[in-house]
């Protein structure tokens, strides 16, 4: 995960560190540890946070959230 990716996609969002730890029932610092990558986010929470980004971003998925994965479609496969 990137480090500033889910950070990024947050602040997009609208909603604070307090929001989401509010909303998950845990901490503020621990969702600064999850997003800095030192605790993984649940599964729930990332449902959660796909679902807070598809209001900005209908088509966003877990992993353009998560795990960065961008698809280069200029490279054709052979």
């Amino acid at each position: 995960m990137s480090r500033d990716t889910v950070k990024g996609y947050r602040i997009l969002t609208g909603y604070t560190q307090q929001d989401l730890a509010d909303l998950f029932g845990i901490t503020k610092q621990a969702v600064s540890q999850k997003e800095r990558g030192v605790t993984r986010f649940s599964e729930k929470e990332m449902i959660v946070i796909r679902d807070l980004v598809r209001e900005v971003i209908p088509n966003a998925t877990i992993d353009d959230i998560f795990f960065n994965k961008k698809v280069n479609k200029s490279k054709k496969e052979v």
